[in-house]
């Protein structure tokens, strides 16, 4: 996260986060939402933004996929923050199977489409939802 486009990025994907946190909340006031980062550094920047301080944001909480475990939540929100190869982190897929796998109703993936297209695993993981799930992307 050192570069500039890197450090602009991961702003927008953050307030994309708060927005999708918003929605659910609105639906839910007391809705259980997991945002999952791969990366320690991202941890900082999120709770700057959902700051525990915040009544709102006391159902929230961020981790990475590590501290997220065996533990659910009623949505998760994947953070991938990937804006250029490599992608060994997120490209683990012991680790996306837990980061998936951690959400009893939702699941929101956030990142650039076209980046993470780039990778084998999220290519299948894409493909699958086009197909098997109907999903547009």
């Amino acid at each position: 996260m050192t570069s500039v486009l890197s450090s602009i990025y991961l702003i927008q994907e953050i307030r994309l986060i708060k927005v999708l946190v918003q929605k659910l909340q609105n639906l839910n006031p007391s809705i259980e939402v997991g945002i999952i980062k791969p990366y320690k550094a991202q941890e900082q920047e999120l709770k700057k933004y959902f700051s525990q301080d915040d009544p709102n944001n006391k159902n929230i909480a961020i981790q990475t996929v590590d501290g997220f475990q065996g533990n659910e939540k009623d949505a998760i929100i994947y953070s991938s923050v990937a804006t250029k190869p490599p992608y060994a982190f997120i490209s683990d897929e012991k680790r996306l199977n837990v980061a998936f796998t951690r959400s009893k109703h939702i699941l929101w993936v956030v990142g650039k489409m076209d980046c993470l297209e780039t990778n084998k695993l999220w290519r299948s993981f894409f493909s699958y939802l086009k197909i098997s799930m109907k999903i547009e992307l």
